[in-house]
């Protein structure tokens, strides 16, 4: 069985910023993600609010990049998945193939969520002018007509933000009716916002950037010129299932930390969107890697 100082479980913006911090600072450092390209930052198609990175970047060159960075400052990753932690230390970490990881410390740094992309095109433009959250992705469409598909508040809500930055809003709506407060649906019209009921979007086109999307009503199905679009079909599903039996949770799922960002668990720690239950600002998630990576560094000094 390999031993090492710290055990990341995660590869993302927050995982990998731990691991690098780590790894500078000597000690053995091993980063366990089953599939790094199917993080958040990772599927972007251009990592606008990262800074430092030029707009135009892919998420997966910034993923990459990072990557090497931890492995010249003597970090190891495997492409595995945990299915397995103890939690009395020295802690082990299992994966799938029946592999064993033993550490002082763990880190765990799964992210939020997995989404599905169940519109056509919606995970190849995802970044390049499809987005899902209007709090983080807003600025970008300013200026430009932008569509959001969606029946719930959330949806709503988020049409009704958009009006701060767009010249136009068309709400797709597949349903025969918004599942929405009256109120809101009066500030809809009030906005000049005309919801387009029982209407489905079938694709979303463009080579680089979105173009148009295609939808269907009544039968008929038409193209729709936009500049942008945010899909509000599908929630985050939370994946710290696992770890409730573990350490301590929210009763949403997300995993309770101390102001060291240490778990329930003495030594095991956590850190970037678990905490939070959805994807959150980049450069929060990397924020939270550097100030776990501090702490961890300290409690291993203390152990060690």
């Amino acid at each position: 069985m390999a031993i090492y100082d710290a055990i990341i479980i995660g590869s993302g913006t927050s995982g990998i910023t731990a691991a690098i911090h780590l790894s500078l600072r000597r000690w053995k450092t091993l980063v366990i993600d089953k599939d790094p390209a199917k993080g958040y930052v990772a599927g972007m198609g251009h990592v606008d609010e990262l800074l430092m990175w030029p707009g135009q970047t892919h998420g997966k060159t910034v993923i990459d990049s990072w990557h090497q960075r931890l492995k010249e400052a003597g970090g190891e990753n495997v492409g595995a998945e945990a299915i397995s932690l103890t939690v009395t230390s020295p802690f082990v970490v299992s994966g799938t193939a029946g592999e064993r990881y033993e550490s002082k410390a763990v880190i765990i740094a799964t992210g939020a969520a997995l989404r599905s992309h169940a519109i056509e095109g919606e995970q190849k433009l995802f970044g390049r002018g499809v987005y899902h959250d209007v709090d983080m992705h807003g600025p970008f469409v300013r200026d430009h007509n932008v569509i959001v598909v969606g029946k719930s508040q959330h949806a709503v809500e988020a049409a009704l933000k958009l009006t701060k930055y767009t010249i136009r809003i068309s709400l797709i709506v597949p349903s025969v009716k918004l599942d929405a407060p009256e109120t809101m649906i009066k500030a809809l019209e009030a906005k000049g916002i005309t919801p387009q009921y029982s209407t489905s979007i079938k694709r979303i086109n463009g080579d680089d950037r979105v173009t148009s999307v295609a939808v269907l009503s009544a039968g008929v199905e038409k193209e729709i010129p936009t500049d942008g679009v945010f899909t509000l079909l599908h929630d985050y599903h939370l994946t710290t299932a696992f770890w409730k039996s573990h350490v301590e949770c929210t009763d949403s799922g997300a995993i309770k930390v101390d102001d060291t960002l240490s778990t329930s668990i003495k030594g095991i720690f956590a850190c970037g969107d678990v905490l939070c239950g959805k994807p959150q600002f980049p450069l929060i998630s990397a924020a939270q890697g550097q100030l776990v990576g501090i702490q961890v560094d300290k409690f291993l000094n203390a152990v060690s």
